[in-house]
């Protein structure tokens, strides 16, 4: 699964995968074996900041939502649309248009792969296009939700 992390000023395109003996991280063009969580290793989150303690050692990264970095074939701004990160179903919508949304708020619980994710927004504004309704399917990188730009 690919993540984008934000570790100081750099962001870092990274991948995990599951190895034989334990998870992988792809880190630049190197993998990485990562201790399983039972060697002491322990993550804590706030939000989208990411706190990790392992092998003595203590990091702070910021995830990097997805849809953060997609923009809208209308040439809206990138975070004026929430974009499906995988192909899934949609479990809730949270909200319609006209609706006043701050950063992190729900906009839609999706499915995928069995597994729930909620879409939140990446920034303030009014919701102008609900592009999908309950139980709908939509594909990877699909308009889920359109802010209006602000004047």
């Amino acid at each position: 699964m690919r993540h984008r992390l934000k570790l100081g000023d750099e962001v870092h395109e990274i991948w995990l995968a599951r190895g034989l003996d334990n998870d992988l991280l792809l880190l630049g063009d190197t993998w990485h074996a990562l201790p399983p969580p039972s060697d002491g290793a322990v993550i804590a989150t706030n939000g989208n900041t990411v706190h990790i303690h392992a092998g003595g050692r203590t990091f702070t990264v910021q995830f990097i939502e997805p849809v953060s970095s997609l923009a809208d074939d209308t040439g809206a701004s990138a975070d004026a649309v929430a974009r499906a990160p995988m192909p899934g179903a949609v479990l809730s919508v949270a909200v319609s248009v006209g609706d006043k949304v701050e950063q992190g708020d729900p906009l839609v619980v999706i499915e995928s792969m069995k597994m729930e994710t909620t879409v939140r927004a990446t920034r303030d504004g009014t919701v102008a296009i609900v592009h999908v309704v309950v139980g709908g399917s939509f594909e990877r990188d699909a308009a889920l939700v359109t802010l209006a730009d602000e004047a």
